[in-house]
């Protein structure tokens, strides 16, 4: 099969893309622009206290020669880095945390198995998979990207689970999913949040809010909101003053982070006011849910923001209806934005598209970038051949993260 591929299909291979036959598609054009967000001083300190904890993790891994073995807690902590740039409270406030803050007030012991979240990325599992070592839920791409890249640095019989340290062995086939269906809507906010004020917009009105929300795990009295979010909504502003007839579509790989922004936007009077009407899509929902708010998105003109999960969102969907797109956090494969951007950027689109990718300066997202560049000129270069590449991160990717 491999001779079959380079020797015949390789020199047989024809390549067409939207750059080459741009007159053949007559596609708008589209714009995709980096915008520098600085963090605020706060921000800045959290993130520097993290990254220096974290950065001295990893160095203690490679001095002792066990970098190779710990693969799934460094992944863990390029997280936790990309988290904090969105805001503090996607680690501060994770599940995790809050568990084991719960822990330590009680002294009860830790409960491993039956997670609800992927512990892989700590967001609600898209695709869900069950390991069969322990029973922990992972998201299918977060396994599949654990293995392609645990495999290259490891012989495949001694990958070990995320969660238990034992073999680790997980059924792709099955999917064992998360339905998530309107019971969500009557679980009570937190009381902080309900009793904060008359004034204070309450959880229950924002449809589709997972029992395992954020939103229902911080004081929503006390809501701080972060330098991206505020970000994002001078930029949806600017679209709502200057282009009334637009909508928009706002991706991050953190269900949690959007679940911030939803409460950003509905908690403040004048966005609110503007008509910026928000829906939003992710992993956990079910069929009708999701064709329900595609509908609203589509159809209702006064839903003019869809708020999506990089993984529910970028691929198999048509939504030319948009022409702008807003990117909250980088990651690594630069092909899984590419595609995000590319459900508006299709035939039946006559707009221009206006992208905007958020990048915290001074962070570990720069660095990103910067690998990204490095695994385009690799998928390029090969015209396609190493697209296992992009998903992965080697040992020498890694060491340029936490350079």
């Amino acid at each position: 099969m491999f001779r079959l591929k380079e020797d015949v299909l390789d020199k047989a291979l024809l390549r067409r893309t939207k750059e080459t036959r741009a007159a053949d598609m007559e596609l708008p054009p589209r714009i995709v622009q980096i915008k520098p967000v600085r963090l605020h001083p706060v921000e800045e300190d959290f993130y520097s206290a993290l990254y220096t904890q974290t950065k001295s993790s990893f160095n203690d891994y490679v001095d002792s020669g066990t970098l190779l073995n710990n693969y799934a807690h460094i992944f863990d902590l390029l997280i936790r880095m990309r988290q904090s740039v969105d805001h503090p409270y996607l680690v501060v406030h994770s599940k995790k945390n809050t568990e084991s803050r719960a822990r330590q007030a009680s002294s009860a012991p830790a409960v491993a198995n039956g997670s609800t979240e992927c512990d892989l990325c700590h967001e609600p599992p898209t695709d869900r998979v069950v390991s069969t070592c322990c029973g922990s839920a992972y998201c299918r791409s977060c396994v599949m990207e654990y293995m392609a890249t645990s495999s290259t640095m490891a012989a495949e019989s001694n990958i070990t689970c995320p969660s238990c340290q034992q073999a680790f062995t997980v059924d792709l086939q099955g999917c064992c999913e998360v339905i998530e269906d309107d019971s969500t809507l009557t679980v009570s906010a937190p009381k902080a949040g309900d009793c904060a004020s008359n004034d204070m917009p309450s959880l229950k009105e924002l449809p589709h809010v997972a029992t395992g929300s954020i939103l229902r795990r911080i004081n929503l009295s006390e809501f701080a909101t972060s330098s991206k979010i505020e970000a994002l909504t001078r930029e949806l502003v600017l679209m709502r003053q200057t282009s009334p007839g637009s909508k928009a579509i706002v991706f991050s790989q953190f269900v949690n982070m959007l679940d911030l922004i939803r409460w950003r936007v509905h908690s403040d009077p004048y966005l609110e006011g503007l008509g910026l009407g928000i829906r939003a899509l992710h992993g956990g929902m079910n069929v009708k849910a999701r064709d329900a708010v595609l509908k609203d998105f589509r159809e209702d003109n006064n839903v003019r923001v869809l708020l999506m999960s990089l993984k529910a969102g970028g691929v198999a969907l048509n939504l030319t209806c948009a022409n702008h797109i807003y990117l909250m956090d980088p990651w690594w494969n630069p092909f899984a934005e590419m595609q995000a951007i590319d459900r508006t950027h299709r035939i039946g689109q006559y707009r221009p598209i206006r992208a905007i990718r958020f990048i915290a300066m001074e962070t570990v997202e720069e660095r990103i970038l910067q690998l990204q560049e490095k695994k385009r000129l690799i998928f390029d270069g090969t015209v396609g051949r190493d697209a296992g590449s992009l998903k992965m991160l080697t040992v020498d990717d890694m060491k340029s993260l936490f350079a």
